[in-house]
């Protein structure tokens, strides 16, 4: 259900679709020395398309697009920092559009909300983000994998943990420019960030860090945050009072990302058995969401033990809701200019975190900030419409 947000926004208007043309396993580009986050360790070249190849790929889709741009697909393996501080390898995609004879723009999109590590950018050479960004408007396409995947799929991903879902966008940028700088890309100094659902956050979270303390090294030309869950602690509350959950594995990754990331060896105090066994094995990374979905229950009070949830809604679990409050990113005065794009009647995310976002930022200053509403009660669906207002904002900014 939420397994493919990273690839969804385009079914509304055409398939999905794998297509291997040109060849893999080109290596080159990697720093000599690596020392850092956002250094390069390697490139990789996984696939390459040109115009007259993506222009059957479009046609075969039923996509009419004027103007189409042969691609390069690259996986990227870069530096970036675990919870201790510790540099580690981190991945993503890399495209790269052939035939713009003007500098490129960079997007560094950010996927939504995945369980197994095949799902990863890194594996998918074709995707929805790579058609539609690179192929079609003609940007440098970024797409880390996140920590927990791809080159990092050793470690429990922290989701929707706001430190290190900045760290893997900004030290892949790092990175993203280091090559070009180094392999003659022109490069034209702007810089866009979206991302949809979970991308939605983890987008908040990277231009917030930028903002705050990058804003010498990296300036964000335009920001479109898409249906993510910026307000954490709302949300978690939203979801505990209700007695059916609308997707179990969201809220039990969560659990589990933030047991681990802050070492709380909880799990068993807060999901009752046989689920809180089970957790560490259904996110390990090789289970789709169905696959977790199928071993969870819906029933609120199934999941949770009764004594957390009873604490918790009578206002007890103050540590736990500390740090929720403590990552979420709805409350801060951006100043780059941002569209919050939405459908109202999101059923897994709530329309509320963007309108809450929207209405803090304003209240706190913020004059470049835009409330986009979609009509629309499918999460998955509303990605479409979303992601074409996202492409073609930007586009009119390059």
């Amino acid at each position: 259900m939420i397994k493919r947000l990273f690839l969804i926004f385009i079914t509304v208007i055409f398939s999905f679709m794998f297509i291997g043309c040109g060849g893999g396993g080109d290596s080159k580009g990697a720093d000599d020395v690596v020392l850092h986050p956002g250094d390069v360790v390697s490139l990789t070249k996984t696939a390459s398309y040109d115009a007259e190849e993506m222009q059957q790929i479009l046609q075969d889709m039923g996509i009419d697009s004027p103007t189409v741009y042969g691609v390069e697909i690259f996986v990227l393996i870069y530096k970036t920092v675990d919870k201790y501080g510790n540099l580690i390898n981190a991945s993503g995609l890399l495209a790269i559009p052939i035939g713009v004879n003007v500098p490129l723009a960079i997007v560094s999109d950010q996927h939504g909300t995945i369980f197994s590590d095949k799902e990863a950018p890194s594996k998918n050479p074709l995707n929805a983000s790579v058609i539609l960004m690179s192929a079609m408007k003609g940007f440098i396409l970024a797409m880390p994998d996140y920590i927990g995947f791809g080159a990092s799929s050793d470690k429990v991903h922290p989701y929707l943990i706001e430190e290190p879902s900045a760290n893997a966008v900004i030290d892949m940028i790092r990175a993203v420019k280091k090559y070009c700088y180094s392999n003659d890309v022109p490069l034209s100094g702007k810089l866009f960030l979206s991302g949809y659902s979970e991308g939605g956050y983890v987008t908040m979270a990277a231009l917030k860090k930028i903002e705050e303390n990058f804003s010498n090294e990296l300036q964000v030309t335009a920001a479109a945050p898409m249906a993510g869950p910026y307000d954490i602690k709302r949300t978690a509350d939203f979801m505990l009072v209700k007695y059916m959950l609308t997707y179990s594995p969201f809220i039990a990754y969560v659990v589990y990302a933030y047991d681990e990331y802050y070492d709380w060896n909880r799990l068993d105090e807060i999901i009752n058995e046989p689920f809180a066994s089970k957790i560490p094995f259904l996110f390990d990374g090789t289970k789709s969401g169905d696959e977790i979905f199928s071993q969870l229950t819906n029933v609120t009070a199934e999941l949770f033990r009764p004594d957390f949830l009873a604490k918790y809604l009578r206002g007890g679990e103050q540590e736990l809701k500390k740090v929720l409050m403590d990552n979420s990113v709805s409350n801060w005065a951006p100043k780059t200019l941002m569209k919050l794009i939405h459908c109202n009647n999101d059923p897994i995310v709530p329309y509320f975190n963007s309108e809450e976002a929207f209405d803090n930022f304003v209240m706190n200053g913020s004059l470049n900030v835009e409330l986009v509403t979609i009509e629309g009660d499918d999460h998955i669906e509303c990605a479409g419409p979303a992601y074409i207002q996202a492409a073609s904002w930007f586009e009119s900014l390059k």
